[in-house]
């Protein structure tokens, strides 16, 4: 593992403007230099729009 924090986020939670229902709340994750990382989860659950908020392309 290296030293130094690429991507860090605490307590993100997301929901879009159309819809009332909450993506995800309370996610809270750190990715270093040199780790990998997997984003695993079903069908729906947010997986495409936390990469949009971690690329920028979503305001959270």
């Amino acid at each position: 593992m290296g030293n130094n924090v690429l991507i860090e986020a605490r307590d993100l939670a997301f929901s879009y403007p159309a819809r009332p229902e909450t993506v995800f709340s309370g996610a809270s994750f750190r990715v270093y230099s040199g780790d990998k990382a997997a984003l695993l989860g079903d069908n729906g659950s947010g997986k495409t729009t936390l990469l949009r908020l971690a690329a920028g392309e979503l305001e959270p």
